[in-house]
């Protein structure tokens, strides 16, 4: 079990969107492709930001739809603390950022998550706020430098089924 903080620092503000580098994506019927660059945000602006406070650190989260569901945000960050020490791995959260939007693609298909590696940035699809374990894992395996294990399979197939775990070994 994780020890949890509470959430910190809630403030409403009005940032510019992100423009991102795409290499990994998740959606309902398992990984994304490859794109070079990330739609810009359905919204252009954001309007909610906050901090979920984990024991590896603060995750930045910047809502461009309102207020996102900070018991999902917290929770998935806890089960994939949880999940990813069941491993014997560690990484570091700090720098990490959630943008919860009403638009997730790439790759050609429509997702609920996606990770960018490059820029530490997971997009949750709105009302899918706990896909964040998920998308932690990949951003462990890359923070773990396991980037070109397997020609990046290890990392873009991070749990995946038929994928890899954090040693990249099949799962």
């Amino acid at each position: 079990m994780t020890a949890r903080r509470p959430i910190a620092h809630l403030t409403r503000i009005t940032l510019a969107a992100l423009s991102l580098v795409v290499t990994i994506g998740c959606g309902g019927s398992g990984g994304g492709g490859s794109s070079d660059a990330a739609p810009p945000s359905p919204t252009g602006l954001s309007n909610v930001s906050g901090t979920v406070s984990t024991q590896w650190g603060d995750i930045r989260v910047t809502s461009e739809v309102g207020e996102p569901n900070w018991a999902k945000l917290e929770q998935s960050a806890d089960q994939a603390i949880s999940r990813i020490a069941s491993q014997d791995k560690y990484a570091n959260l700090s720098g990490v950022r959630v943008v919860v939007s009403n638009e997730c693609s790439g790759g050609g298909q429509q997702c609920y998550g996606r990770y960018y590696p490059g820029d530490k940035i997971i997009v949750a699809l709105a009302g899918y706020e706990n896909v964040i374990e998920h998308e932690l894992q990949h951003h462990a395996c890359h923070e773990l430098g396991l980037g070109n294990v397997r020609g990046g399979e290890c990392c873009r197939l991070q749990d995946h089924s038929g994928g890899y775990d954090l040693s990249c070994s099949s799962v």
